[in-house]
């Protein structure tokens, strides 16, 4: 089985310390591959707080990621 193609989103202050927004990587099968991937890719997102989202679902535990799915790594929100 081949491995899925992922189109990452790095919203605020995560895409700042990762160098990018948007990229679309291969490889990682399930969101804790995808966060061991994140901190050597860029190890400055491991002081970060963040959730994870999963085709605009927010998740809490590791799932397994499909072919084309849409990730998005979210910084905390503040309201006012």
């Amino acid at each position: 089985m081949q491995p899925p193609e992922i189109n990452l989103i790095c919203f605020g202050v995560i895409g700042e310390k990762c160098g990018f927004k948007e990229k679309k990587i291969v490889g990682p099968n399930n969101t804790e591959e995808l966060v061991h991937w994140l901190e050597k890719e860029c190890p400055e997102i491991k002081s970060l707080s963040y959730s994870i989202a999963v085709n605009r679902k927010m998740v809490h535990s590791s799932i397994e990621l499909s072919h084309q799915c849409e990730v998005a790594l979210l910084p905390p929100f503040s309201g006012g």
